[in-house]
């Protein structure tokens, strides 16, 4: 190579010298981007899924108490067909994994129809949360983990 040539090319590596720090900041911006989209995909999915586990255990505690309104109204009835002591309202066992469930159960009498049946009716609706207010399942602004779930069923 002659020396000429050589001088050629010095002013074109002086101009390309702040692309290799430009390149290098821009792949930094992106990976920091990357790295915290997933950080909060991952934070997200992680709070559904908690959210998802006490919607099955309010539905399991409300499940519960569906059962034992059941056999208190079946068991307990008064002569007269009317219902047990309605609402009752009674935390699930501390140990066991419902802890943290309030349930609160209703008993509704139908009355008679218009054909003059006099079939006892009733129907039982228990609902369970976490965030009670006044130990009632009844929370009108409940917070971020609140969950509450409501079952019901009719006995003849």
């Amino acid at each position: 190579m002659n020396r000429y040539a050589r001088f050629a090319l010095a002013p074109a590596r002086r101009r390309a010298r702040g692309v290799s720090l430009l390149t290098a900041v821009f792949l930094v911006v992106v990976l920091a981007s990357l790295a915290a989209a997933i950080a909060r995909v991952s934070m997200v999915q992680s709070s559904s899924s908690s959210l998802d586990m006490l919607g099955v255990q309010a539905y399991q505690a409300a499940r519960s108490g569906l059962e034992w309104g059941m056999f208190q109204q079946l068991r307990m009835a008064p002569a007269d067909g009317a219902c047990i002591a309605s609402p009752s309202t009674f935390a699930m066992p501390a140990d066991g994994g419902l802890r943290s469930f309030t349930v609160t159960v209703r008993c509704d009498q139908h009355p008679a129809n218009a054909a003059g049946n006099t079939t006892n009716r009733w129907t039982i609706t228990a609902i369970a949360c976490n965030g009670p207010v006044a130990t009632e399942c009844s929370n009108a602004s409940p917070g971020p983990e609140y969950v509450q779930r409501q079952v019901q069923a009719e006995l003849n």
